[in-house]
Formats: C-alpha cells, sequence, structure tokens
C-alpha cells in the first residue's frame, strides 16, 4: 500500500510559512480550530510543526508578551517542544503507522524533502476499521455521527469507498 492513498494534500491543508508572526499563527489556528500546523520555509520545505502548547510557552517565559505585541515575534523565535517527524512519500506503510501511533499527523515530504501534505492518524484507524469490518461505518447512526466531521467525509471516505477492494487484510 503508498502512503499517497491517505495523503491530505498541502494544498488542501492549513500550513504556515516559517516568517510569519506568532499572531498570524495564533489567528490562523484559532480560525481554523487546530491545536498544532506545521510550518515550512520560502522553499516549500518542511521545518516542524507549531503547537499551541508552543504559543502558550512562548506567553509565559516572555515578559510584557500582549496579543497586540506578538505581531512582532516571528515562529523563528518560538522554541518548539513537540518534534513531529515526517516521512518520506515513499517510505514504507509501518514507518507512517508508527508515527502515527505517537502524533496526531504525520508531515510528508518528497525525495528533495518539499512538504507535499499529511497523513491524519484518523484516516489510517478509520482505514483499518472498514477492513476489519466493512458494514460498521453503514449503519445511519455512525454515518450521520460522522457526517459531522465532513473533512473526513468529503476527502478520505470516497477514497476509501473507491479502493477499499484493492487491499485486502486476512480475515479474523
Amino acid at each position: 500500500m503508498n502512503i499517497a492513498f491517505f495523503l491530505s494534500l498541502k494544498k488542501d491543508i492549513v500550513y504556515l510559512k516559517f516568517d510569519s508572526t506568532m499572531r498570524q499563527a495564533l489567528e490562523r489556528m484559532e480560525y481554523h480550530r487546530y491545536a498544532s500546523v506545521p510550518i515550512i520555509d520560502d522553499d516549500g520545505k518542511y521545518v516542524g510543526v507549531l503547537t499551541e502548547g508552543d504559543l502558550l510557552w512562548k506567553m509565559k517565559n516572555t515578559p510584557g508578551l500582549t496579543f497586540t505585541n506578538t505581531e512582532k515575534i516571528h515562529l523563528d523565535e518560538i522554541e518548539r517542544h513537540t518534534q513531529y517527524n515526517p516521512v518520506s512519500v515513499n517510505a514504507q506503510m509501518e514507518n507512517l503507522i508508527a508515527r502515527a501511533a505517537e502524533q496526531n499527523f504525520v508531515p510528508v515530504v518528497d525525495d528533495n524533502e518539499i512538504f507535499i501534505g499529511i497523513v491524519q492518524r484518523s484516516e489510517l484507524i478509520r482505514y483499518c476499521v472498514e477492513c476489519l469490518n466493512p458494514s460498521y461505518f453503514t449503519s445511519t447512526k455512525i454515518d450521520d455521527q460522522i457526517s459531522a466531521n465532513t473533512a473526513m467525509t468529503s476527502t478520505v471516505w470516497p477514497r476509501l469507498q473507491s479502493k477499499r477492494h484493492l487491499f485486502a487484510f486476512p480475515a479474523y
């Protein structure tokens, strides 16, 4: 199986440029309701992930820092406490799953270390559930709950449904 099957492309996700300010990060994360976002440099290379915790630690450890003057703080001035290690788009699925066990999402880079997107842990779990029990997500009650998560329903689920016959899992 190929990692690209689960990939949410860069154009479809929220990320920050490395030269962004703390205020831009706060506003973007609040607007999209994300607790963490990938950071890329001017060349499109993956730099790391900024988390709410990183922002809170910066606020706590910077005397006099207010929301208004966060526009003067650039992301390179904010220490990142959690490392979200990327995988190559050519990596083995085992590597992706191992990273997803520790990270909510896994950044994916190409052969030139250019950031191309992320794989969300929830997509991997959903795929595994579907393989173990194909009828699990077909009940009305479950479908109603899933439709609330429009990102999953509109992007990943149709891809999984259309390709599930390509992948065989052993019956238990």
